[in-house]
């Protein structure tokens, strides 16, 4: 679904540029409470740079927009939502100034900010206006549909999920600074170096969270794993000590990992079909961050046969 500033401009209420980040709070029309998110601000320095990146980045980028968009809120919100709620409606300049971003690459980062809470909302495909999330049902994906039904509401819950996201982040040994800015915008107020120094989180820790939660918890995990591009042996055993550790099968877990996959490339076909057609270059990259990721030749050309037909890409 593409979505353009138009379309989400009437549900902006405040709205803030600081530094290389736009912060942004979006009103939901049915009523309650506002959304609060980020984005970081780009110049648009060519005409290919408004489409798209490398594929690879595309990859990384929608697997973090689908991870902070999944998790708005569930901490209790960030530095970007506390300063977005205290901003006007207006965009003010800081220390960044000196960049000069235009109204454009604003307006393009506000975009970006919303697709991470896009969760929350739904589009009308009548009016084409946007609506609360639950008033057009049918816009859900089964990657959001999961989670809806599967909420992480316990304090338990949460502070496993936590430990699991600090965990998958450093299986290789160490968080590396990506890792470190993401998390820390996910879980904010948390110590993350008191986190990675516990140990991993024991079968009685992992089996003491709600039996309703656990497949979120999963879900979340193997996101996070595939925010990095590269899904590595590590992690991958990590993941599925904790899937186990959560008493799911090998056979869900395998495919709570390809519905994670599956939600992220749906946004990346997005930027690579937006030209109608996809170059031999594209073909390239997305078969490399595919298979670092898991994803096999067979799901890959699935996917995206599904994603051409609903989308009229032939």
């Amino acid at each position: 679904m593409d979505i353009d500033y138009a379309s989400i401009e009437p549900l902006i209420t405040q709205r803030m540029v600081k530094g290389r980040q736009v912060h942004v709070t979006f009103a939901r029309p049915q009523g309650g409470p506002s959304v609060s998110t980020s984005a970081s601000l780009r110049k648009d320095n060519t005409a290919g740079q408004r489409i798209k990146d490398s594929v690879k980045r595309s990859f990384m980028y929608e697997a973090r927009n689908m991870l902070m968009r999944a998790l708005g809120g569930l901490f209790g919100g960030g530095v970007a939502g506390r300063v977005a709620r205290q901003a006007t409606h207006e965009v003010q300049r800081s220390v960044a100034a000196k960049l000069e971003y235009s109204e454009a690459d604003v307006q393009r980062a506000i975009v970006e900010a919303f697709k991470r809470v896009q969760g929350k909302f739904a589009r009308d495909p009548q009016t084409k206006t946007w609506g609360a999330a639950g008033k057009v049902a049918q816009s859900q994906s089964a990657y959001d549909k999961l989670l809806a039904s599967h909420p992480i509401a316990e304090g338990w819950d949460r502070m496993v999920l936590a430990r699991v996201l600090v965990e998958v982040a450093r299986a290789d040994g160490s968080m590396q600074a990506g890792e470190q800015q993401l998390l820390g915008q996910i879980l904010p107020g948390t110590d993350l170096r008191e986190l990675a120094a516990k140990p991993p989180l024991s079968a009685a820790e992992l089996q003491g969270t709600s039996e309703l939660a656990r497949e979120a918890i999963a879900l979340l995990a193997f996101s996070l794993a595939l925010a990095d591009e590269q899904l590595s042996a590590a992690e991958t055993q990590r993941l599925n000590a904790i899937a186990g550790g959560l008493g799911l099968s090998a056979s869900r877990a395998d495919a709570l990992r390809k519905l994670a996959a599956a939600q992220v490339l749906e946004r990346v076909f997005e930027r690579v079909w937006a030209d109608g057609k996809r170059s031999p270059e594209e073909t390239t990259a997305l078969q490399a961050v595919a298979q670092a990721c898991g994803i096999s030749p067979d799901e890959l050309a699935r996917q995206e046969v599904d994603f051409r037909k609903q989308h009229g890409k032939f």
